[in-house]
């Protein structure tokens, strides 16, 4: 009977199906939940190297199965009944998931979760964000332990990734926060029975006000912008009955807690962030992960497609509406015909990062007034690389400290790429006339990207700009301007305050793309940086 206990304890206590503790949970309270010496991980899942310090998931053998073959027969069950229907294509880029006890949320959690089985996804990186039951506190808390155990094993955290998030606000690491959380560690074991080797990047999601969201939003989105990271938002949404202290309604329960989870789900699929606040302010909705969803919606790309998978209530399982929780499983699709474009190489990884060395070296040299390096000196590993002497439109960017200090390129192939790399790493650092030149101090605070550009094409109107996939040239009477594809994104913008600030950069008024005499090109791009590439130190 050892085997069935933790089905035992979630029918006794209905809090299981809510945002809140158990009833009896608190013998957990007392144990260490992280491990501080090393830890051999094995290879299914995550990481194979030893960890310093593991956090032990607090929730096992009372929200779900402690066991790992309990646990993996509920799995197979929950995703054997799970039948995700979709027409849509392209890159998952996201799921909304809740994160009640397994017997509640699992069978709606496991649509989504099957989906990203099913597409095959090389998922190597999991941000999964959730809200905080337990911890008050302002911003988004970050882990401080390299390693998360389940009955299914152990995940590597992405340490990296912290280390650099946690110089930002409104990040910060804090990990009381996940001491008792929930919210992340519930999508933990759908992930492990969904993929193979990936690691996550938990966050725990206190209050945000709307400058918080947005500069989050701008933080995480290079890690969106990757093909091999996954977002997960977990949450559960309308908190129905005394328990919650939110009645809006007492006939009809089934339908008007339908009706409410559909008007959110309206504004998350028009991927209106203010609708959705506003949502939230009109009705008082009790959705717990309010605050990770509104991240979301500040940082996906306009063209997004929002899939809802299935959607239940405890008071459906239960029988029971006095207190009920509602559950969505959402799924966001970056667009087919964008990711395509965006996917489009003009060389191998190899020549990447010879080509980014070559930058780096070209940087050196510059600085201290040396003679420039030859493309097809063996260091780089480019001279038997045809397509990196082709002829090429190139910009190189100069960031420090996450701050732009140098943007310059040929929009047009004019010189071969390699040869273009080194021109314009040093018209970045020397003639940008929006900074001063770059000094030698500098240099190890630089990190460099290049971008390899499609030959422009002119386009009817700005309708035809797509914001995540295009970048974009205006024309008018002897001004223009040029943002790259990754700009946009970055910046959280539409095409309208797109448009707004290249106007300005053409040296024309804000609203000048809207006369009928401007003239608009647009191009793709592959974009590498030595960030991505691994090459700092």
């Amino acid at each position: 009977m050892k085997k069935y206990r933790w089905i035992a304890l979630m029918v006794v206590s209905t809090m299981l199906f809510a945002c809140h503790s158990p009833a009896g949970s608190e013998e957990n309270e007392g144990k260490s939940t992280k491990n501080q010496e090393a830890a051999q991980v094995s290879e299914k899942p995550g990481q194979t190297k030893a960890l310093r310090y593991v956090f032990n998931a607090t929730h096992a053998g009372t929200w779900y199965p402690g066991d790992k073959k309990g646990l993996e027969r509920l799995l197979t069950k929950f995703f054997d009944q799970a039948r995700p229907e979709t027409t849509a294509k392209g890159r998952l880029l996201a799921l909304i998931s809740p994160h009640a006890g397994y017997p509640y949320s699992g069978p709606t959690a496991a649509f989504g979760y099957k989906l990203l089985k099913q597409r095959g996804q090389n998922v190597k990186l999991v941000v999964i964000i959730g809200p905080s039951h337990y911890e008050s506190f302002h911003g988004l808390a970050l882990p401080d332990w390299d390693g998360f155990r389940t009955p299914l094993g152990t995940v590597g955290v992405a340490t990296n990734i912290v280390e650099e998030l946690e110089k930002e606000p409104p990040f910060k690491v804090f990990d009381q926060a996940f001491a008792r959380e929930h919210s992340v560690e519930m999508q933990v074991p759908m992930l492990q029975f969904a993929l193979k080797k990936f690691q996550i990047l938990p966050i725990v999601a206190g209050s945000l006000n709307m400058e918080d969201i947005q500069k989050a939003a701008k933080l995480l989105r290079p890690l969106l912008n990757r093909p091999d990271v996954l977002f997960v938002i977990s949450s559960d949404f309308t908190h129905y009955g005394p328990n919650y202290g939110y009645a809006p309604f007492t006939d009809n329960r089934p339908e008007n807690l339908k009706k409410l989870a559909d008007q959110a789900l309206s504004t998350i699929k028009r991927l209106d962030m203010s609708a959705f606040m506003e949502h939230r302010q009109t009705t008082g909705d009790t959705i717990c992960g309010f605050f990770p969803i509104s991240v979301l919606l500040a940082m996906l790309p306009q063209d997004t497609t929002v899939v809802p998978l299935h959607f239940d209530t405890s008071g459906r399982i239960t029988d029971n509406y006095e207190n009920s929780v509602s559950y969505f499983s959402i799924a966001f699709f970056q667009d087919t015909k964008d990711a395509m474009i965006q996917q489009t190489k003009f060389i191998n990884k190899n020549d990447e990062i010879g080509l980014l060395k070559l930058a780096r070296q070209t940087l050196r040299d510059h600085l201290a007034g040396k003679p420039l390096p030859d493309p097809k000196s063996p260091k780089f590993g480019l001279a038997k690389a045809k397509a990196v002497f082709d002829k090429h439109g190139v910009f190189v960017t100069l960031n420090e400290e996450k701050r732009l200090r140098g943007c310059i390129g040929s929009i047009y192939p004019t010189w071969p790429l390699a040869e273009g790399v080194v021109r314009n790493t040093v018209n970045a650092a020397a003639h940008d006339p929006r900074f001063r030149p770059v000094r030698s101090a500098e240099e190890s605070k630089i990190t460099i990207e290049i971008s390899v550009l499609t030959v422009p094409k002119e386009v009817a109107s700005y309708k035809d700009v797509k914001i995540g996939r295009d970048g974009v040239i205006i024309r008018q009477t002897g001004h223009s301007g040029v943002y790259l594809p990754q700009v946009a994104p970055e910046q959280g913008w539409d095409i309208a305050q797109t448009l707004d600030h290249l106007c300005i950069k053409a040296g024309l008024p804000m609203s000048a793309w809207k006369s009928p005499d401007m003239r608009f090109f647009t191009f793709q791009a592959q974009v590498f940086s030595e960030e991505e590439m691994g090459l700092l130190k």
